[in-house]
């Protein structure tokens, strides 16, 4: 009856964790890209202001995914 118990316990919980493992890679993925295109933008942007917004940005997306 304890094994029982314990094979559910791992099932109920192994589960979830693993779709929370997913979710979490997922927006952290979502973050490197958004990262990724902040910094293209910095290259082709043209002016000191528009490089210190995009700075700014990209400060705040790798704060958030750490």
């Amino acid at each position: 009856f304890p094994v029982i118990l314990m094979v559910l316990f791992m099932i109920i919980f192994g589960g979830s964790s693993s779709q929370f493992r997913t979710g979490v890679a997922a927006e952290r993925l979502e973050l490197m890209e958004a990262e990724k295109d902040i910094l293209e933008a910095m290259k082709l942007a043209k002016t000191r202001e528009e490089k210190a917004l995009l700075q700014k940005q990209l400060d705040e997306l790798r704060a958030m995914r750490r």
